[in-house]
């Protein structure tokens, strides 16, 4: 299933969810920039006749000052919580859709077409009521798309044996993997970064001792070092690789024992309790990743 074949709302969410996360760990970027470069000049013992001393301190007195506006942007703007909140309100919309197409839950064949698409249009509704904090954000980019597309009509129409194979290679397996490959790369980010963290904690020691044997070294970059490591643990602090390698795996596994589950699906309502079991377990996983950032 590709992004087009999803609701408009879906698009213009993911999208800002996607921009805004960009946005925001650029800014957690600058700002770690900023601290090594005030470390950084205040590192060196400049000499009290150098002629670039004045310019220096004006430097220095102004990327201080970005440091502090960049603060204050990030708390203002809120682009963190935009991210959250908009990627929160794509995946409602997500799991929707695909109870939409599934006949799950709520869309059962007991209810005509018109009556199944007013209640997905109702769902839709509320769930832009409930993020109602990013709507203003939204990043409308077609006037083209439509809240009920027509593979999500035409998916719904499929005898049961196609809902199940869609199900399965689109939603299930896919999302599957995807956690997999997300768990894998925290894990990895997460020790390659403490490794760097380690590394420059040995450094600054090693620095230390030379300075105290060479205490008229023209540079001294123990400050640096430890900026620079300070700056590292914030960026794992903002990313938060820990958490999500562990949670992830979990799900995945969680994942992998309900998709055995589709070799006995026979009847509708054996479809509509696996889908309901994974979307539930899908936004209860995403519930709690929302609950541990913000």
């Amino acid at each position: 299933m590709e992004q087009k074949d999803y609701p408009q709302l879906f698009q213009e969410s993911d999208a800002t969810a996607v921009k805004a996360q960009k946005n925001y760990f650029r800014l957690v970027l600058l700002k770690i920039l900023f601290l090594i470069t005030v470390a950084i000049i205040t590192s060196i013992n400049w000499p009290s006749d150098f002629f670039l001393r004045t310019p220096i301190a004006v430097i220095l007195a102004i990327t201080m000052i970005l440091s502090i506006g960049l603060t204050a942007i990030m708390s203002t703007r809120n682009t963190d919580k935009t991210w959250l909140f908009s990627r929160k309100m794509a995946e409602e919309i997500k799991t929707q859709t695909w109870k939409f197409m599934m006949r799950a839950d709520e869309y059962n064949d007991l209810l005509s077409e018109a009556d199944v698409e007013r209640v997905f249009l109702d769902r839709l509704n509320e769930i832009l009521h409930r993020n109602s904090i990013v709507c203003s954000q939204l990043a409308f980019q077609s006037t083209d798309s439509s809240q009920i597309t027509e593979f999500m009509r035409t998916t719904r129409q499929e005898p049961l044996k196609s809902r199940i194979e869609i199900y399965l290679k689109d939603r299930l397996h896919n999302q599957r993997c995807w956690y997999s490959e997300k768990a894998k790369w925290n894990k990895s980010q997460e020790f390659r970064w403490f490794t760097v963290t380690w590394i420059l904690e040995l450094i600054a020691v090693s620095i230390a001792v030379v300075n105290i044997v060479m205490p008229d070294m023209i540079i001294s970059p123990v400050s640096l070092v430890l900026a620079a490591g300070g700056g590292i643990l914030s960026w794992i602090n903002a990313r938060s690789y820990r958490e999500p390698a562990e949670s992830y795996g979990i799900i995945s596994y969680e994942l992998s024992l309900i998709e055995e589950r589709t070799r006995s699906v026979t009847a509708e309502k054996d479809l509509t309790d696996l889908v309901v079991d994974v979307e539930n377990l899908i936004m209860q996983e995403h519930s709690i990743w929302l609950s541990r950032l913000i």
